[in-house]
């Protein structure tokens, strides 16, 4: 049995966090955690607690933090989404970019975003992640890149000799404050920035529209998977998916796909004995 102890849980938080708001948040959570289920945390407190708060965005984030702060393997986050909302998602057609594209986009873009899109790629960083890394976090020798991703949870991935060629040109002219190279100087939202500067980037040069970073990251895990025939597992595992379901996404076939491998794999097969 684990008991949530809230000074323990203040402690976490203050070692865990930099951002007041969300400590604020998580400690709420946790005194009404207390106030409602009790201190146990279990199945069955966890399971009170989503009843109480149906409509609270921080509550699987929260629940996440707890098993961390007491270090609870044995117990899951409750599944938020309805069967109605999974259905209609397993039915979403997803629009992934070729590699065709992505390299359009590494060779047509501005230097800025075509390191960006090139070590995005690579990698499979998430915006925050890849705006955020420090000139530190890049190893030029290695070709890798370091640092703390979702959840918490530390990173370190490789990536290619053409991609470290362009890092190295770029860190060569790094002008940014405090050893971030991919900040832009005298903006708040580095995030946003990117964002909107990648998209004008793509439709005024390339012809290409609803281009937005995560795209980037969607194009690996289906490169991956449809590409290089990684299984589902492999492509979990790179792109640092919590669950598989997640990492479904990618594992996409049509009708005419499934009836020639029946051909060529199957039915060939059996001809031939």
């Amino acid at each position: 049995m684990t008991i949530l102890d809230i000074e323990k849980y203040n402690d976490y938080l203050q070692a865990s966090y930099t951002n007041q708001n969300t400590i604020k948040q998580y400690r709420l959570c946790a005194l009404g955690f207390i106030t409602n289920v009790g201190n146990d945390i279990n199945e069955e407190s966890i399971n009170k607690f989503f009843r109480y708060y149906k409509k609270d965005i921080m509550r699987r984030s929260f629940i996440s933090s707890l098993f961390r702060c007491f270090k609870i393997k044995d117990l899951e986050v409750p599944v938020e989404r309805s069967r109605t909302k999974e259905k209609k998602r397993s039915n979403v057609e997803y629009k992934f970019l070729d590699i065709e594209t992505i390299n359009l986009m590494i060779d047509k873009c501005n230097e800025r975003n075509s390191v960006l899109v090139s070590l995005m790629f690579d990698t499979g960083l998430r915006l925050n992640e890849a705006i955020n890394l420090k000139k530190t976090d890049i190893d030029l020798v290695n070709n890798t890149v370091s640092g703390v991703g979702k959840g918490d949870k530390d990173f370190n991935i490789p990536f290619s000799n053409k991609t470290k060629e362009k890092l190295a040109a770029f860190l060569t002219k790094d002008e940014s404050l405090l050893g971030y190279p991919f900040h832009y100087l005298g903006v708040k939202h580095h995030d946003k920035k990117f964002w909107r500067e990648l998209k004008l980037d793509c439709f005024n040069n390339l012809n290409l529209d609803n281009i937005h970073p995560h795209r980037i990251r969607h194009a690996l895990g289906h490169f991956l998977r449809v590409n290089k025939k990684w299984d589902l597992e492999q492509v979990r595992e790179y792109m640092r998916h919590d669950s598989i379901n997640t990492t479904a996404i990618y594992a996409t076939a049509t009708k005419e796909e499934i009836r020639k491998k029946m051909r060529e794999e199957v039915f060939e097969n059996v001809t031939q004995k």
